[in-house]
């Protein structure tokens, strides 16, 4: 059995390609995806990486997407690996074609220390966050935090930043009244403009904003530049 590096990094982000920031992994110094085959991508930072971030081993094996496609659909074209930790190993098996299986082995062992480093160290390496990225990251915190969507039915919230702007744009989900939609949701979606606010004080204003009242309605602290809300069946 051979032990491998991990190393990982957060691309910039492509506007001019429609892509975000990208979690890039390498083994042993080799690119885990497949250079060769342009529409695949590196997996999202705060799906990986984030305190409860897909490649963190847990109790229990779990699959975590490292590469996406740029069409087609993850289940096809994607690439994952089941995360287990045994012992003092963390251990991948891989899902998928697009990953460099010329060079790597379907089965990768890593030194658990050294790889929850290398992941830790990239998400906590904040460089790679643009301030629209930080303020939608800490909308969400704050919200999960206190959760004071709940009172009124809200059971699950979003928040994302424009790669070609620097509006943050967040989506609140309500059940529907009809049991036979599917998915049963309904999402309420704003986008907020810039403020020129440090992203702490940006993510406070949205939140107080959207728990001003029932944000289903009117919002009474929101900006002019700010861009109400409109529905839709999800």
């Amino acid at each position: 059995m051979h032990v491998s590096d991990l190393a990982v990094q957060v691309t910039d982000p492509d506007p001019d390609n429609g892509f975000d920031n990208q979690v890039v992994v390498e083994v042993n110094g080799v690119q885990f995806l497949d250079k060769d085959l342009e529409h695949i991508h590196g997996g999202d930072p705060e799906v990986l990486l984030g305190p409860a971030g897909l490649l963190l081993p847990g109790d229990d094996a779990h699959q975590a997407p490292l590469g996406a496609p740029t069409w087609c659909v993850a289940e096809c074209c994607g690439v994952a690996a089941t995360v287990l930790r045994d012992s003092d190993l963390i251990v991948w098996q891989l899902h998928g074609d697009r990953w460099n299986h010329r060079l790597l082995p379907q089965t990768i062992y890593f030194d658990a220390e050294q790889y929850l480093f290398a992941v830790e160290s990239a998400w906590d390496d904040r460089s790679w966050e643009r301030p629209a990225r930080a303020t939608a990251r800490l909308v969400v915190e704050q919200l999960r935090a206190h959760n004071p969507l709940g009172a009124i039915g809200c059971e699950r919230y979003e928040a994302s930043a424009s790669i070609r702007s620097d509006t943050v744009d967040v989506r609140l989900y309500f059940p529907t009244e009809d049991p036979q939609t599917i998915p049963p949701w309904r999402s309420c979606h704003f986008i907020f403009a810039d403020d020129a606010k440090p992203p702490e004080a940006r993510a406070a204003r949205i939140v107080a904003v959207l728990t001003a009242s029932d944000p289903r309605g009117r919002l009474p602290d929101a900006d002019a530049d700010d861009q109400m809300q409109f529905w839709r069946t999800w």
